[in-house]
């Protein structure tokens, strides 16, 4: 009887020990796949924004570096070049803050009354232009609230007006 017992302990030992190695990951970050960022850009992006909180990483269009995070308590994202230059920078901006050209044309030529969203975006040659968001939809406008272009989210394609 003993050698029974033993037996039976060793398969449930055995036992424990396969399926412990055939379960999957249990840590969500295991399953995400890493960004691998340059240490120039790294580096470029500490120098510029030495207070930002919680930056995400993705890679973006055509071989750039994207990331996302918080400064003063305002939703930020820059695009890096492989070279460490910055692309462009986008911050959350309040709707009151728009000129008031895009407001006139959102209600006038769209007839919307309701902005979902806006951002003030600065191109890496120091470029002002505004971005807003209706209805799955992103108008671009100039520094002087003149439409630029309207691109579609969901498809990703842009017309230029």
């Amino acid at each position: 009887m003993g050698r029974m017992k033993k037996t039976i302990f060793l398969l449930i030992m055995m036992t424990g020990m396969i399926m412990a190695c055939s379960s999957p990951k249990s840590k969500p970050e295991a399953d995400k796949p890493k960004v691998d960022i340059p240490e120039l850009i790294l580096t470029r992006f500490a120098n510029i924004y030495p207070t930002a909180e919680q930056p995400e990483w993705k890679f973006g269009k055509n071989r750039t570096f994207e990331v996302s995070f918080i400064q003063d308590k305002q939703d930020c994202r820059v695009t890096f070049l492989a070279d460490g230059s910055v692309e462009r920078t986008e911050v959350k901006a309040d709707i009151s803050s728009l000129p008031p050209q895009v407001s006139a044309f959102v209600s006038e030529s769209l007839g919307v009354k309701k902005i979902d969203g806006a951002s003030k975006v600065v191109d890496g040659f120091g470029t002002l232009t505004w971005k807003i968001s209706i209805n799955q939809a992103d108008y671009l406008f100039s520094s002087d609230g003149q439409l630029i272009g309207k691109m579609d989210t969901e498809s990703g394609t842009e017309s230029t007006q």
